[in-house]
């Protein structure tokens, strides 16, 4: 009787240059976070101003990825930005 491999321990693979690459085996995707909340209404419009300064004194982290994240409850809203970064070249 074959065994069933959970999809846990399933290796995921790409084509790089046409050879196949085990993403395991891979750099990571990336080398950090930084996530950017608000709850208040006046810190979520000033959120994409922070953002954009955190970013320019940090052109050496290149962002490569980033998820968007709303909550809120009877008298909050927040909004939560996280950037995964990878370290980049000057």
């Amino acid at each position: 009787m074959a065994e069933q491999q959970a999809d846990s321990d399933r290796v995921s693979c790409e084509v790089v240059d046409r050879e196949v690459v085990d993403r395991r085996s891979c750099c990571p995707r990336f080398d950090g976070i930084q996530m950017f909340a608000a709850t208040k209404a006046r810190e979520r419009e000033k959120l994409g101003e922070t953002i954009s300064a955190w970013m320019a004194k940090n052109r050496h982290l290149v962002p490569v990825d980033r998820t968007v994240t709303q909550s809120s409850d009877n008298e909050f809203h927040c909004v939560t930005v996280t950037l995964f970064w990878r370290k980049g070249v000057i």
